[in-house]
């Protein structure tokens, strides 16, 4: 159990400001106020803080910009649709696509 998510926003800010205390608990504590804070990235496998979006989807800063880069490419006929392997890892988040079917996924028609 982690001691932190027990504490309120106050206490959190009051442990990260006290320079009497271990770094490697204020560090602790500034991640639990950013959890709180920030949702995490929708990426499987990525538990990083989201602070950006991407298509209203929450993703952490590195994922955005390999999105917008897969974006691009694709877009600039560098990549084929299947190959957009990233955004579809997200595709269920997407607000237009949410219930549609992806690659491999079978027909959106039920």
């Amino acid at each position: 159990m982690n001691f932190l998510n027990w504490r309120t926003e106050a206490e959190l800010r009051q442990i990260i400001t006290d320079e009497s205390l271990d770094y490697d608990i204020r560090i602790k504590a500034e991640e639990e106020r950013l959890r709180r804070k920030y949702p995490s990235c929708k990426i499987p496998g990525c538990h990083s803080i989201a602070k950006t979006t991407w298509a209203t989807v929450p993703v952490c800063e590195c994922h955005k910009a390999t999105l917008t880069t897969e974006q691009l490419d694709y877009y600039a006929e560098v990549i084929k649709k299947g190959e957009r392997t990233l955004i579809y890892t997200i595709g269920p988040y997407l607000p237009w696509k949410r219930g549609a079917a992806w690659p491999g996924q079978g027909s959106a028609c039920i």
